[in-house]
């Protein structure tokens, strides 16, 4: 399917009621040889009537753990912790061997996002050299492209979900990518066991194909307002400083753009290019939903959204971890995936309109 095709599909919510139902069986086959939640059994009876010694049981427990986490408050959140980790590590591990060898990215998690094209797939290629000349940790590449605050020596990094849209094809300029990600670290205090956690970026990476090829490479960076000693406000830049003479600071003559963004390229003309009229209009706009940074170098563009979430876009569109347990009411939970899946595309679409000077509009 071309691009547009893709697009209208997203508009206007058109998936194929046979591919999903294919899908709907085989997500009741999973939820037929996946563990059975905690406290399965009474529900059940509670679900098909009146039980009368379910709903005492169920009674006696909820007022046994209230007066256990009220007189008791460490050792409930021991037996809570025990709990969660029976839930979720070791009853998986006890399940069937169905459950235990079911590839559920492969047989649930890829023919979702096939909904709406074969294209789409599971990952992210964290290529540094979409970003930097030199080869280093896709996450240093990030911090030296400066779109995320620099870091230490150390980073930790979580992710949470990501998906690719025919990426590999080096000709289709209309290939995208996508990653939710954290980076941050983690102290600890050996004497008070205080954990304190330093966060660097939380948010969504994006990346594009483009037809608009630079030389060098250019960055566009949010700015923030910080009160000076004497009331007034100046800008702030908290991604790594401008030191060297490889890059030039450009201002385009927009106040209101200058105001919100610093930018920097290797070559100056290469900007003054990119950054038409309707382009720092189109960033303006977004500045307005969100905090973000970006770099353009050949024909990839890379931005980052600093916020948890953005439009359309959280922390769990595109995660797909095989659940621990039999997931309950599979169809609306079901619907209910689509339907994140589908306002996630439709945001990242949006933005590849916004920032990609070569990008299709499509009602």
């Amino acid at each position: 399917m071309d691009y547009d095709g893709f697009r209208r599909k997203l508009n206007i919510g058109e998936i194929d009621p046979n591919k999903k139902q294919d899908i709907l069986r085989e997500r009741e086959y999973f939820a037929s040889v996946a563990p059975r939640p905690f406290l399965h059994g009474l529900r059940e009876k509670l679900r098909g009537g009146k039980h009368p010694v379910a709903v005492l049981l169920l009674a006696f427990l909820g007022v046994f753990l209230l007066l256990l986490a009220l007189v008791y408050v460490k050792i409930f959140f021991i037996v809570f912790l025990l709990l969660v980790f029976y839930v979720y590590t070791l009853k998986p591990k006890l399940a069937k061997r169905e459950y235990k060898g079911y590839d559920y990215l492969e047989r649930i998690a890829e023919p979702t996002l096939h909904l709406f094209d074969d294209k789409l797939t599971l990952g992210y290629h964290d290529e540094s050299s979409d970003l930097v000349d030199e080869k280093m940790p896709y996450q240093n590449a990030l911090a030296e492209a400066r779109l995320v605050k620099p870091f230490g020596k150390r980073c930790d990094q979580s992710i949470y979900g990501w998906c690719s849209y025919d990426w590999e094809n080096e000709s289709d300029l209309d290939a995208f990518e996508y990653v939710r990600m954290c980076l941050y670290y983690v102290t600890r205090d050996s004497e008070t066991d205080r954990e304190d956690v330093t966060t660097y970026f939380n948010g969504h990476v994006l990346k594009f194909r483009t037809s608009f090829t630079v030389n060098g490479s250019i960055h566009v960076m949010s700015t923030m307002s910080k009160k000076s000693l004497l009331g007034g406000e100046k800008k702030k830049n908290h991604f790594k400083k401008i030191k060297d003479r490889e890059l030039a600071l450009i201002e385009v003559g927009n106040r209101e753009f200058d105001e919100s963004f610093d930018v920097a390229a290797t070559y100056a003309d290469e900007a003054y290019r990119y950054l038409t009229p309707a382009v720092t209009e189109a960033l303006l706009e977004l500045r307005k939903d969100c905090f973000f940074s970006l770099c353009l170098k050949g024909n990839v563009i890379t931005i980052a959204i600093d916020n948890e979430t953005f439009r359309s876009l959280g922390k769990d569109n595109f995660y797909f971890a095989k659940p621990a347990v039999d997931p309950q009411k599979a169809s609306e939970e079901f619907d209910g995936k689509i339907d994140a899946v589908r306002f996630g595309l439709m945001t990242i679409c949006e933005v590849k309109e916004a920032v990609d000077p070569g990008s299709r509009y499509v009602g």
